[in-house]
């Protein structure tokens, strides 16, 4: 599965414009301003990712970016179908 979760340290509309300018709309499921999951079309790393975001020691743009290996928990049936549809499809679109 090529799912990753990042988690900004701040609430800010401009954490969602990031990924929005760098992944397409069916890459990415946002939870709210500052908790997305991606799942690119190309192999990646974390790293890779955070580096895409902008977010490293040189940027005011500071959180963590996770691969997610398993899940669970409670939340809106369309996170559940997204997941489930990008796991099906190996990550492809």
């Amino acid at each position: 599965m090529n799912i990753y979760a990042v988690a900004f340290n701040e609430d800010d509309p401009k954490n969602l414009d990031l990924i929005k300018e760098k992944w397409n709309e069916n890459e990415y499921y946002e939870i709210n301003n500052s908790f997305v999951f991606i799942a690119p079309k190309e192999e990646t790393v974390t790293s890779k990712i955070a580096n895409k975001i902008g977010m490293n020691e040189d940027s005011d743009i500071k959180g963590v970016v996770i691969a997610i290996e398993a899940y669970n928990g409670f939340n809106d049936s369309g996170l559940w179908e997204w997941m489930k549809n990008k796991e099906k499809n190996n990550g492809n679109h």
